[in-house]
């Protein structure tokens, strides 16, 4: 029987590992909500939350944003059986967004990560 993860298991929180996250992962978007993710072993996805100041001015209406978006793709995640880190860029529409809105979004971001989606590069200029 395998182990069941712990919340802290649950949770992208190494910097390293963020940085590489940006540098090798495959992005995708559905606004309000951009997302990296690439592929892991471990058998349970990962996930981090980002929500810039430019997002939201005040601390506090940056934490509704991200306790919003944490609540929705942890349950479109858990039990999932998805071995992936993500990392969802949270826009400013989240803290107002209708709850079912937030869950659709998340819910069309977690289909194509499973599908191994992801956006078109843009054209290189010269």
């Amino acid at each position: 029987m395998a182990a069941v993860p712990r919340p802290r298991d649950l949770r992208l929180t190494r910097s390293a590992e963020i940085r590489d996250l940006f540098r090798t992962g495959r992005r995708l978007s559905a606004p309000p909500l951009r997302v990296v993710y690439r592929t892991t072993a471990l058998g349970h996805a990962r996930l981090a939350i980002q929500v810039g100041r430019r997002a939201a001015r005040t601390a506090v209406r940056r934490n509704r944003i991200r306790r919003r978006t944490r609540e929705a793709f942890r349950r479109l995640l858990d039990g999932s059986g998805l071995g992936v880190d993500v990392m969802v860029l949270a826009g400013p529409e989240v803290a107002t967004l209708p709850w079912e809105e937030l869950l659709a979004c998340g819910r069309e971001l977690v289909g194509k990560i499973e599908r191994g989606e992801r956006e078109p590069s843009p054209p290189h200029r010269t």
